[in-house]
């Protein structure tokens, strides 16, 4: 993320923020209530398994894979976490 910076316009389908880019990726679990919805930056096209239940979730019948799936995804979440309403160079637009 390169000049990675708040973005001082308002947040709509057509402004140039992070919930518009392409790279965004955001784990569906926040639709059933668990918890507030979550943002990040997959623009290295690097992302794991993110465990989400709904598409994505952790080898749950393995413990050993299972803790192995949810380390690295601790670790790439830490530095790929982004806020809906920032934007860097590498924004491309979604496609609607």
């Amino acid at each position: 993320m390169k000049n990675y910076q708040l973005t001082e316009t308002e947040v709509t389908e057509n402004s140039k923020h992070c919930l518009n880019c392409c790279h965004c990726y955001i784990p569906n679990d926040f639709m059933m209530g668990l918890n507030k919805a979550e943002f990040y930056c997959n623009v290295s096209k690097d992302k794991p398994l993110s465990g989400d239940i709904l598409s994505e979730p952790f080898n749950y019948y393995d413990s050993e894979v299972y803790f192995a799936q949810e380390e690295k995804w601790d670790k790439w979440s830490e530095s790929h976490s982004v806020q809906y309403n920032w934007v860097c160079d590498s924004f491309e637009r979604a496609e609607s």
